[in-house]
């Protein structure tokens, strides 16, 4: 039997029970909600209102940075708006609509509200805020769980998250400890400028082929502690413990629901297509805790044709067993992802003895695993 590659892709409710203190790390709506406190008038140009649903603040959000994008677009020809007629004289126009003056007041507010989504995004998400023990108890329970389904296997594990926190790589760390055996994080990156930063370089994250213990990560829409460099075409990591420093421009895709791979910035798209070459390689997709918006991301799983299981949520039953709970997003991932296979599970719920129900979990690896 060839080894199995299960690449597990996280959304945000796969992080959202494992906040440090007992206070989860924030769901979209909670995030809408503490942004408006962070922007205060700004909040209500974005359209932003509390606890609003997850497809509602992508799309605000995503019209902010549809503007955002549009400034730097217009930049170079803004001067078209403040002439009377090109074509017959070069005169400015001067009154207080002079497009100069709108532009200016339009990018520094748009600086100024980018500055404070990214201030609120890293003492949100950072490394303070995730309960490592608890990431460990859930992510190390779950690789477990895919390993014991092929005994004494050697079984290769990928991680492919939109999240910006990293509980995958705490939990990995504890994991190594806990095992006594080499875990060992493969996110791409390399030290660089002494050791401090590093800089990301796609050749250094593969589906692992020599030992199972190295487990790929992914961040695809950026994490805490990533920043552009000043050229804008590689991404520099710095610890993601730190607050944001506000000279450096941010690593990240803020959420928004028409993204498009071909718009991303350089670097970023590297990561995309790095996320294409895990998942070519994959036996398996295991999706946790993902609402699965991203038409983009959708469209990459259904058309790679890899089995895919879903773990959704669940109410226990009179026994104390699995039982699927009926949802709109349960009902959405059935059918954009027609063959799916629904996995009853509470992933992340420290009450619960088992995160993911084995039994089904272990008959859905094996029965997709290719033979020699």
């Amino acid at each position: 039997m060839s080894h199995p590659r299960v690449m597990i892709l996280t959304g945000a409710g796969a992080s959202a029970t494992l906040g440090a203190q007992d206070k989860p790390l924030p769901m979209m709506p909670e995030w809408a909600s503490s942004l408006i406190n962070e922007l205060g008038y700004a909040a209500q140009l974005l359209g932003l209102r509390e606890n609003m649903p997850g497809d509602e603040f992508e799309a605000a959000l995503g019209r902010f940075v549809s503007f955002a994008n549009a400034l730097t677009a217009i930049a170079p020809l803004h001067d078209l708006g403040g002439k009377v007629n090109v074509l017959v004289s070069p005169q400015t126009v001067q009154h207080s609509l002079d497009s100069s003056v709108w532009f200016r007041t339009a990018e520094s507010n748009v600086q100024r509200v980018q500055g404070a989504i990214h201030r609120n995004l890293f003492d949100l998400f950072n490394e303070s805020r995730v309960d490592e023990g608890a990431a460990y108890e859930s992510y190390g329970a779950l690789h477990s769980q895919i390993r014991n389904a092929f005994d004494a296997r050697p079984v290769f594990l990928a991680h492919v998250t939109t999240n910006f926190d990293h509980s995958i790589e705490a939990a990995i760390a504890l994991e190594a400890v806990a095992a006594n055996e080499p875990r060992t994080v493969l996110d791409g990156f390399a030290p660089s400028y002494g050791g401090r930063n590093e800089t990301w370089a796609p050749n250094l994250l593969h589906f692992a082929t020599q030992h199972d213990g190295e487990i790929p990560v992914l961040h695809l829409h950026g994490a805490v502690g990533w920043y552009f460099s000043d050229d804008g075409t590689a991404i520099r990591r710095r610890p993601s413990d730190e607050l944001l420093d506000e000279r450096l421009t941010p690593a990240l895709l803020l959420p928004d629901d028409k993204k498009d791979v071909r718009l991303f910035p350089g670097p970023l798209k590297a990561i995309w297509d790095q996320f294409r070459q895990l998942l070519s390689n994959s036996t398996h997709v295991l999706v946790l805790g993902h609402s699965l918006h991203d038409n983009h991301l959708v469209d990459e799983l259904r058309e790679s044709g890899k089995p895919i299981a879903y773990v959704a949520l669940t109410d226990p039953d009179e026994h104390g067993g699995y039982q699927l709970k009926k949802s709109a997003v349960l009902e959405a991932v059935s059918k954009q992802l027609r063959d799916v296979k629904l996995i009853p599970g509470r992933f992340g719920q420290r009450s619960s003895i088992s995160d993911v129900d084995s039994n089904e979990l272990r008959i859905w690896l094996r029965d997709h695993t290719p033979r020699d």
